[in-house]
């Protein structure tokens, strides 16, 4: 039980190194900046949002499974795009963060 614990600790160290250290994903790592063995309990469309891997435009052109990268709006379609400025999505829109609260 001992060497299974240890090898454990050896490797969640090492993904946090890899983690700290990365370029891809920052916007996960702002959210959850320390690596966990448990998984996160988030939701499908929550992971979407997150990592930008969902039905937005910007992804699904990236894979040419859209021709174009735009919001029917005419802006590009990301989901910051969608949760802040969209005036298609205007009822669901998330409050934009200022320069202030995002040194928290």
């Amino acid at each position: 039980m001992y060497l299974k614990k240890r090898l454990g600790e050896i490797s969640n160290r090492k993904g946090q190194i890899q983690w700290d250290t990365g370029q891809t994903v920052r916007n996960i790592y702002q959210i959850e900046p320390k690596v966990q063995i448990t998984p996160i309990p988030w939701q499908r469309s929550e992971m979407h949002f997150a990592t930008g891997h969902g039905p937005f435009p910007t992804y699904l052109h990236r894979f040419r499974l859209k021709s174009t990268d735009l919001c029917g709006c005419g802006e590009q379609g990301g989901p910051i795009h969608y949760a802040t400025e969209c005036p298609l999505t205007s009822s669901y829109h998330l409050t934009k963060l200022t320069t202030d609260l995002i040194q928290l």
